[in-house]
């Protein structure tokens, strides 16, 4: 008689399955790195998170502030800054409205080309805050705290200057500078001016091998602070920085050219962001700190860049 033999089956017993702790993101967004290798830190999607230090706060709603503005988009806000006074006001269509508060809005200038404003708040010594403002279709305009007006500038002969060609505004060596539209030409006032007539005027274009036409100018710090050691920074549109040192650009030995350097092109006329005591560039590139750039040739420019790690995502939004 055969005997038969009967093999037993193992039981099946699942793998332990052992938990997996995942930090939050608080490096922030993250469009650059490859999924395997990515810090556990950053994340691919950050869609209505905010990183803060050590944490991610969930993305607040919102709650109309003023809601009787045309349907025109809003392509303007300024702020109007005088001692502990502050004031709102909004561009929109061919309006500007003092939105100072929630309760309602006034039109405060009416019958414009344009919404799309570039402006500083300046002091002269001795008066009133102002804030002047350009954008390149309409006839410069200036609000003092009080009044709404259309400053006079003129040239070294007297002749009135058309300020609707004024795109661009900056301060540099307590002077305000304007930027002439499409042009390499700036206008730069005496001392503490607001209007009359002109100190100078000084064109880019010799400097820009590579074309183009000036898109905005700015004062940079090495020191931190705001003093004799600030230098004057103008930009072109093909991303071309000329460089300036000095405390009065009417006196040649008294205002020198450090050098033009060349980085990614310009996004925009607003293209210039204070961070801390420097200067950011929103480039093609990214967003390029000026300490950092101007030693690097422009290929580094994205190694230096602050939005380093969503390049690639802010260069699709950039060529929309």
């Amino acid at each position: 008689m055969r005997k038969i033999q009967t093999m037993q089956k193992t039981p099946f017993v699942a793998p332990e399955v052992l938990p997996k702790v995942v930090p939050a993101p608080t490096d922030g967004w993250d469009a650059i790195s490859p999924l395997a290798a990515m810090d556990p830190k950053r994340a691919p999607i950050l869609d209505n998170f905010v990183p803060r230090p050590g944490w991610v706060e969930l993305r607040g709603g919102y709650t109309a502030y003023v809601g009787t503005l045309t349907d025109s988009p809003v392509e303007t806000l300024m702020v109007y800054r005088s001692g502990s006074a502050e004031e709102m006001f909004a561009a929109s269509g061919s309006i500007i409205r003092d939105v100072s508060t929630t309760i309602s809005d006034t039109n405060v200038v009416t019958g414009l080309n344009s919404a799309r404003w570039q402006y500083v708040n300046f002091k002269p010594a001795g008066a009133a805050n102002v804030i002047q403002l350009v954008n390149g279709a309409d006839n410069m305009r200036q609000y003092n705290g009080t009044v709404w007006s259309t400053p006079s500038i003129t040239d070294g002969s007297g002749a009135p200057i058309d300020t609707s060609t004024f795109i661009n505004i900056s301060t540099i060596k307590r002077r305000l500078w304007y930027v002439v539209n499409n042009s390499t030409l700036t206008y730069f006032m005496p001392t503490d001016a607001i209007q009359g007539q002109i100190a100078g005027s000084q064109d880019f274009g010799s400097l820009f091998s590579k074309g183009g036409y000036l898109v905005a100018a700015s004062s940079w710090t090495v020191d931190g602070g705001s003093g004799p050691q600030d230098y004057g920074l103008f930009i072109s549109s093909r991303g071309q920085i000329a460089l300036y040192s000095g405390i009065d650009p009417t006196n040649a030995s008294a205002w020198n050219l450090v050098g033009v350097f060349d980085i990614a092109p310009p996004i925009g006329r607003r293209c210039l962001l204070r961070v801390g005591s420097d200067v950011g560039i929103i480039t093609q590139q990214g967003v390029i700190p000026i300490s950092q750039a101007l030693p690097f040739d422009p290929s580094a420019d994205r190694s230096v860049a602050i939005t380093a790690r969503i390049q690639s995502a802010m260069a699709s939004a950039a060529m929309l």
